[in-house]
Parts: structure tokens; sequence; C-alpha cells
């Protein structure tokens, strides 16, 4: 199973270049961050998903920018799919303010076997409101580490406030990847990242780069390929 983590800028950058990367990508799921917002956020985010053949199952509003989609023939699988608000207000009001954030959570499964939890998520920039957060992602990660594939824009370098809080239970699938994601022309930081539990068995991780990359936002996506499917329990 491949799960691409995108932080795709509202499609404020260049639409046509963020459907052509996640096309090459071939996502079975699909987490956005900074999918649109505004009263069309919800559409726009559905229309995106269906250009690139899949299916969002959550289309942020009470995400806010956080969103899921999925490829067709597992959205019957989906047991679980919500939006959870983490801020009341719906919008930033004023230069300055922070992003208000949630996140975005789906379980799959299999009639008789284990789910897996896929959660995208979007940190503050804010050190301060990243810190009144963590609360709420903790309370994510104790409802289920075990099978909790947690990917996103956390907003911060390895070994930050975040994902020390983070880490245990979850662990970075990709430890000795050096590849930084953000800016996406120049990339100095790896702000993009996935966290796993302990029974999920990530395979290769990889860092997209290439000239459309660079257009599409202003982040670069994480590409993920898990060893094992995503329904079943692992072997004794």
């Amino acid at each position: 199973m491949r799960v691409l983590s995108y932080n795709v800028k509202g499609l404020q950058l260049d639409r046509d270049a963020i459907v052509a990367v996640i096309r090459s990508a071939d996502p079975d799921v699909l987490l956005l961050q900074e999918a649109p917002r505004g009263p069309w956020g919800p559409r726009r985010t559905r229309r995106l998903a269906r250009d690139v053949g899949l299916v969002a199952v959550v289309a942020g509003w009470r995400g806010r920018g956080a969103a899921i989609a999925v490829r067709p023939e597992l959205a019957p699988h989906v047991a679980q799919a919500r939006g959870v608000v983490i801020e009341s207000r719906l919008a930033r009001f004023r230069r300055g303010w922070p992003t208000p954030r949630g996140y975005a959570v789906v379980r799959l499964r299999a009639p008789g076997q284990e789910p897996t939890t896929f959660a995208s998520v979007h940190m503050s920039a804010l050190p301060a409101q990243r810190a009144r957060h963590l609360p709420a992602y903790r309370r994510l990660v104790g409802t289920g580490a075990e099978r909790l594939v947690l990917g996103g824009d956390l907003n911060e370098n390895p070994g930050g406030p975040t994902w020390v809080a983070l880490c245990p239970p979850l662990r970075d699938a990709s430890p000795d990847n050096t590849d930084k994601t953000m800016p996406a022309r120049t990339p100095r930081h790896r702000l993009d990242a996935f966290l796993v539990g302990p029974q999920i068995a990530p395979g290769h991780v990889a860092v997209l780069g290439g000239a459309l990359v660079e257009r599409a936002s202003d982040h670069r996506p994480v590409l993920m390929t898990l060893t094992e499917p995503p329904h079943t329990s692992p072997h004794p």
C-alpha cells in the first residue's frame, strides 16, 4: 500500500502540477494538508480527489485544512472517517492570528481483521500554539497507537517537542532519511513526515522532487510504502 502525505497550500500555486504529482505517486491513501478552506473548500477538495482517481472520505471543514482520500476500491472498507476540531474558530480573521487547526482521521478495515487508522495532521507554525494542541494529538495517539499511521506537516524538524511528545509510542517511519521537504524549491527543513505505531511496518519512504513538485506547492510530498496489507494483523 502506498500512502502520500502532501501539503498543497490551498491549491494556490499550480493545481495542474499538484494533480500531476499525485497521479505520478499513485497513492492508495492520500493525506492532505492545507486543503482548500472556505465555503467551497470541501467541494474543491472532492474535485481534486476525483481528478487524481481517488475518493475524498474527509474533505476538510471540521478537520479544517486536513483531508484524506482513498482509492475507490478501498472506500467500502472505511469504517470511520471524520474531521476533528482542535480550535472552534473557522478562519483566521486578522493577519497575525493563529490559523484554526484540526485533523482528519480514517479507519480502514476488512471484515474480521484489525483496522488501521490513518491521520492527516497540520500542526501550527507557532510553537506556543503547537504546545497547546499537543494534548489533542496525544489523545488521538492514545486511542490506538498500535496500528496508527500519522502523516503530515509537523512544522518542526525531527527532535522538536512534538516529535518527542509523540515518539514513543509512535516512531519516525524513516529515521535515517535526511531529505528535506520545505521550501519545495530549496528545501532546508524536514517538516513533513510519517509517524507510525509499533504494528505498522513501513517500507520505502521517499521525499519526492522534480520540476513539477517545485511548482506545485511550497512543500515537497512524502511517499511511504507499507510492507503489509493495512487491514491485516501482523503474524505472531
